[in-house]
């Protein structure tokens, strides 16, 4: 029993300490962890991870240590935490990942103790301390460009106070020098006072040398960081003083100027893009803006920026970036050229829909119509209403048929699925039973006449595609031609070639619609009322140019159409 109650005491005690621990590592101003055998954080400080990496404690505990470390440091940790003995102290600068995705150097202090359970205290290393690592431990790469940049310009600072430092330093033994010369010429000095001068003369020199070396650093330190920084952008730069003389530059402006650039032999940029710098700047624009295409690279566009950065008198600076846009201005009018794409394919879209619902209803009307009045008074209709009704049934019907087999054509054609079947053809006879058919079905308001003045017996051509053609072109004049007329069909042969020509008398077609009547459900815009698909014209061109041949017309508005077919054989 007491053994139980001494237990408990002790227990009790050893929980006291350690939340007096806990509390007190609560008040550390640096970061503090527990982290388990497999690296994952256990107990650790939250407010000053909050503070200095962003990460709350809920976010951290139970996660991979090495999930927060750079990549390029994780393995050099790992090996570290692995190699650490128990009850070792070891020593580690790592950077960790801020939760913007930013890194932040950090010093730790690790040790294991016997639970295999490794405590760490760590420390922010200061701008002014990264100097004394070496540079491939922090240079981590484009991700981290502005933090470089940050670190880079607190240690020009930092090397900048200790010039200042050193030159006060240089002035205050000039003065001393000076003073004690005057005073020695005055009382007319011994050789061990002149000696003092000399070791006076000597300090100085030794206090200019470390001025000179600290220059050197200094100068060598943010040129080699400027010199990396703008090496590693792609546009070319340039900064240039208030008389235009090149300051900075990248190998990119380099190669640009040597192609469309001059400068002489003091660096002084004198043209770019062919034209005097002094007229290319102008002092009331802060910006300037051009893009240009040189001579000898055509197929190249450059864009010039030239930027004003410092705006006083006669201490001008201009920032000039040169960048090759030839891929982006491609780039634009391949998106451009989609956007039109989809745009007409949208108005396609619509004309199908719209061609195809009208053209569709009214045979489908008349179908309905005849099936229905047959349905309801088929006792009362004498034979020949009946008749009538099966003959109105069956024109609408071969009325779809045929807008059917066009719209499965037109596809055809398009996918380039239309195929030519060359055979023997007498063109003569093959064209006046075409002529002779459709006069028997059209009525008295057209005329068809056909004149031919060869006698072609043996031409080489696809019927069924021939047939196509003449037939859409005859079927466009007797439709566009509503107040009737003469519709003359010619043919001529001649080396080999045979040549079309339908003339009619119709309504004719406007010329902004002309470009566009060999493209699917274009028609003319003065169509009105007049039926049609505007698909006939795709199955006449497709079919001509499978043969190797050629069609175009002449219209007037009002004077009629005539079209031309020219087809090798």
């Amino acid at each position: 029993m007491n053994n139980s109650k001494s237990l408990h005491k002790k227990a009790a005690g050893i929980n006291q300490e350690g939340k007096l621990l806990q509390q007190f590592l609560q008040l550390t101003s640096d970061l503090w962890c527990i982290v388990t055998e497999d690296c994952c954080y256990q107990q650790l400080n939250g407010c000053y991870w909050k503070n200095l990496l962003g990460w709350n404690e809920s976010e951290l505990i139970a996660k991979p240590m090495l999930a927060f470390v750079h990549p390029e440091d994780i393995e050099a940790t790992s090996k570290a935490l692995f190699d650490l003995g128990k009850n070792q102290v070891i020593e580690k600068n790592v950077r960790h990942r801020h939760k913007d995705g930013s890194y932040r150097w950090i010093s730790w202090k690790l040790n294991k103790n016997e639970d295999e359970l490794i405590c760490g205290i760590g420390k922010e290393i200061a701008a002014n301390e990264l100097q004394n690592l070496p540079s491939e431990l922090y240079l981590a790469g484009d991700e981290n460009i502005y933090k470089l940049i940050e670190s880079t310009c607190e240690k020009v600072e930092f090397i900048k106070h200790k010039l200042q430092q050193t030159q006060r330093k240089l002035n205050f033994i000039k003065s001393e020098y000076i003073q004690n010369s005057k005073i020695l010429i005055n009382q007319n000095s011994h050789s061990s006072d002149i000696a003092d001068i000399y070791e006076l003369e000597k300090q100085i020199e030794d206090t200019l040398s470390y001025e000179k070396l600290l220059q050197s650093l200094f100068t060598t330190q943010e040129e080699n960081t400027l010199e990396k920084i703008i090496d590693n952008i792609p546009q070319g730069i340039l900064l240039l003083d208030s008389k235009y003389k090149v300051i900075i530059t990248n190998q990119n402006a380099r190669d640009y100027l040597n192609l469309f650039g001059k400068t002489d032999s003091s660096n002084i940029l004198n043209k770019v893009i062919g034209e005097a710098i002094e007229e290319l700047i102008s002092s009331s624009q802060e910006k300037i803006v051009r893009k240009f295409i040189p001579d000898n690279f055509p197929e190249q566009i450059f864009e010039i920026v030239i930027q004003l950065l410092i705006p006083k008198p006669n201490q001008n600076q201009w920032l000039v970036t040169i960048h090759n846009v030839s891929s982006l201005v491609q780039n634009d009018l391949e998106v451009r050229k989609a956007l039109k794409k989809e745009k007409e394919l949208n108005i396609l879209k619509s004309s199908v829909v719209n061609t195809v619902s009208h053209e569709y209803r009214t045979p489908l009307t008349n179908i309905l119509l005849g099936v229905q009045l047959l349905k309801k008074h088929h006792g009362n209709l004498d034979s020949k209403r009946q008749i009538r009704c099966f003959e109105h049934i069956e024109k609408s019907s071969k009325h779809l048929v045929q807008l059917v087999d066009n719209m499965l054509l037109v596809n055809k054609a398009e996918s380039d699925r239309l195929e030519l079947h060359r055979t023997s053809l007498n063109l003569v006879l093959f064209t006046e039973q075409l002529v002779e058919d459709f006069k028997l079905v059209q009525g008295s308001y057209h005329t068809i006449n056909f004149i031919h003045n060869c006698s072609c017996t043996k031409a080489f051509l696809d019927s069924t595609l021939l047939r196509q053609i003449l037939t859409n072109l005859l079927c466009n004049a007797i439709k566009y031609s509503p107040d009737g007329g003469q519709i003359n069909l010619n043919l001529t042969c001649n080396n080999n070639v045979a040549l079309f020509k339908i003339k009619d008398q119709g309504i004719g077609i406007p010329e902004p619609d002309k470009p566009k009547l060999f493209e699917s459900f274009q028609r003319g815009s003065n169509a009105g009322a007049i039926r049609g698909n505007g698909l006939g014209l795709v199955i006449v061109k497709k079919s001509v140019e499978l043969h190797g041949g050629e069609i175009w017309f002449d219209s007037v508005v009002g004077n009629g159409t005539t079209f031309y077919v020219k087809l090798p054989f």
